[in-house]
């Protein structure tokens, strides 16, 4: 099964994205909703993967990204300066709901995607495409904005597409990964100004009740331990942490 998903299976919640699967020790909001942002579009096999199985929302010009292959989002929301004007014609005969903001405002446009979900939606799992490449401010909004969004309503959330993938976890959780495509890099990533008892096995450089501080990343880099060991688990006891995953 190749489809982005959100699903439960007694008491765990289980991700799955085409590259990997992750098994959370905690139920998750299914079946979640997607946001296509308006930075690097994945491929088009992997945007149809991610569209397959829950509502996609889109944030400015990730509307032009989803014109462009062909999948209708639900709610198209932002200012729309970087819209297409045949994008917004075809989301008006495709019956997308368009709620516009003006271009002079505080919030970003995913900032406000997420609270409209927030409030539309508590809690639901949220996975994000269209969220990487160009501006490191850009990025860096996008992450905290993402967390800032977990930290309110608890949902789990989820930045990715075929290259990257950053999960954002509270401390408490655990998960267990599987990979279909072995990734390039692993890192772990503090959000919070210290995160404690992290526990990672099945990477070369392994973690036992280790501690990461926001100011002294040092868990980047890592790898799994070997091509026929693809299961990794993950767990620490407090802070928000970053799951980072590449593929080249």
């Amino acid at each position: 099964m190749n489809k982005v998903s959100v699903e439960n299976g007694g008491s765990q919640g289980i991700l799955r994205l085409p590259q990997a699967t992750f098994r959370f020790n905690v139920p998750l909001n299914a079946p979640g909703i997607g946001i296509v942002a308006g930075g690097r579009a994945p491929s088009p096999q992997w945007l149809s993967d991610f569209a397959q199985n829950f509502p996609i929302w889109t944030a400015d010009s990730g509307l032009n990204i989803c014109c462009q292959t062909g999948i209708v989002p639900v709610v198209a929301l932002g200012d729309f300066d970087s819209v297409y004007s045949e994008s917004l014609i075809w989301a008006e005969k495709n019956n997308v709901i368009l709620e516009k903001h003006p271009v002079d405002k505080n919030l970003t446009d995913l900032q406000l995607t997420l609270k409209r979900i927030e409030s539309d939606e508590p809690g639901a799992t949220v996975i994000i495409t269209g969220c990487w490449g160009g501006r490191f401010d850009h990025a860096h909004s996008n992450v905290f904005s993402c967390l800032g969004y977990s930290k309110r309503g608890k949902g789990i959330c989820c930045l990715a597409d075929e290259n990257e993938v950053l999960l954002i976890l509270e401390g408490g959780k655990s998960i267990e990964m599987a990979f279909r495509k072995e990734p390039d890099v692993l890192s772990l990533i503090p959000l919070s100004e210290i995160c404690t008892g992290i526990n990672l096995n099945g990477t070369y450089w392994e973690l036992e009740n280790s501690c990461l501080r926001i100011d002294e990343p040092w868990a980047i880099s890592n790898r799994i331990k070997s091509r026929k060991h693809n299961h990794i688990n993950l767990g620490f006891g407090q802070g928000w942490l970053g799951l980072y995953l590449e593929w080249n």
